[in-house]
């Protein structure tokens, strides 16, 4: 089961999507006034997220806390630093992310960061 969800305007807080715990897909995009994430822990089977363009977004500590995050896409968030992605270090189920921090320098340390490496991962800049 896979949920997108695209320019909603209204939409603030995403704390609803935390209680689908059959969720294997997450795809959020441009949706500048979500600010406000949930805690991913009891969504055991969530594999992939993919935020893109999400100009609020101003930490990744809540896709730390998912349990079996194998993907990660993230595009377009400018408010983002390489420093942010510093909790998803030494994650246990994460194996690839895919990154575009919309600067080549900025993409570069977060693959720095992250090191994730193998036979099946990386880290890939867009």
């Amino acid at each position: 089961m896979s949920l997108s969800l695209a320019q909603i305007r209204a939409l603030t807080d995403l704390s609803i999507v935390a209680e689908l715990a059959h969720l294997k897909e997450l795809n959020l995009d441009r949706m500048s006034k979500v600010v406000r994430f949930p805690s991913l822990k009891k969504m055991n089977a969530l594999r992939k997220v993919r935020p893109d363009s999400m100009k609020g977004l101003a930490d990744v500590k809540w896709l730390a806390t998912a349990p079996a995050l194998a993907e990660l896409e993230i595009y377009q968030a400018s408010l983002l630093e390489p420093r942010h992605f510093r909790c998803l270090v030494g994650h246990p189920t994460l194996r690839k992310v895919r990154i575009g921090m919309g600067s080549v320098g900025k993409n570069a340390a977060v693959a720095d960061i992250l090191k994730i490496s193998g036979q099946y991962g990386g880290v890939t800049v867009a």
